[in-house]
């Protein structure tokens, strides 16, 4: 997920419930106009398998702490 562009929260992904893994992609370069410029979690899990979150605007998950292993 790269180069999205979102007016609120979620830049490349928003998640709301359930449980997903990010396995060998990349979320980079996302802008959200909220939080959560790579993934924003309100809920469930997301586990990052081979998946860096970089280069995300105004941070890479939110928030802080909602996913393991990313860093904001």
């Amino acid at each position: 997920m790269t180069d999205n562009d979102s007016g609120l929260d979620d830049g490349g992904l928003y998640h709301q419930a359930g449980n997903s893994v990010l396995l060998d992609g990349r979320v980079s370069d996302n802008v959200a106009g909220g939080q959560g410029g790579g993934i924003f979690r309100v809920g469930g899990s997301v586990v990052l398998t081979g998946a860096p979150v970089v280069n995300n605007a105004p941070d890479n998950c939110a928030p802080s702490g909602a996913v393991a292993g990313c860093t904001s």
